[in-house]
């Protein structure tokens, strides 16, 4: 009886962690800086199989709404984390930077940002 209930446990508890499975089509959607809640991305997939994310609902900065800010996004099965570039509107897409895009869960996100030597994480949190 005990070995049985046993089982039943690591079956839930293995189910339970199979419930959020890390798939690229979980980054589609609106997502919101955690900390700075007005700057806001939606992220999409591409025809090429590439995911990008453009700003939306910059009410400080009309023009840069639909701007693409990430580009070239692509899955790495192995890490299972997106790579690709990130090109931040303050500098009108003129400068790029490499960055990893992480699924904490199903409404968090983590970009890590690097330049050089130095790295910044910024946490999106999902829009309803």
């Amino acid at each position: 009886m005990k070995q049985s209930l046993v089982i039943v446990s690591l079956l839930l508890c293995f189910l339970a962690t199979q419930a959020f499975a890390q798939t690229p089509e979980n980054i589609v959607g609106k997502w919101q800086d955690k900390e700075n809640p007005e700057k806001q991305v939606v992220f999409s997939l591409e025809k090429n199989g590439y995911y990008i994310g453009k700003v939306i609902n910059d009410k400080n900065n009309p023009p840069r709404n639909g701007f693409v800010v990430f580009r070239d996004l692509m899955w790495e099965k192995t890490s299972q984390q997106f790579a690709g570039r990130v090109y931040p509107p303050e500098k009108d897409g003129t400068e790029e930077f490499k960055t990893q895009i992480r699924l904490v869960n199903q409404n968090l996100l983590e970009c890590k940002v690097k330049v050089f030597l130095f790295s910044r994480t910024v946490q999106f949190v999902r829009i309803p």
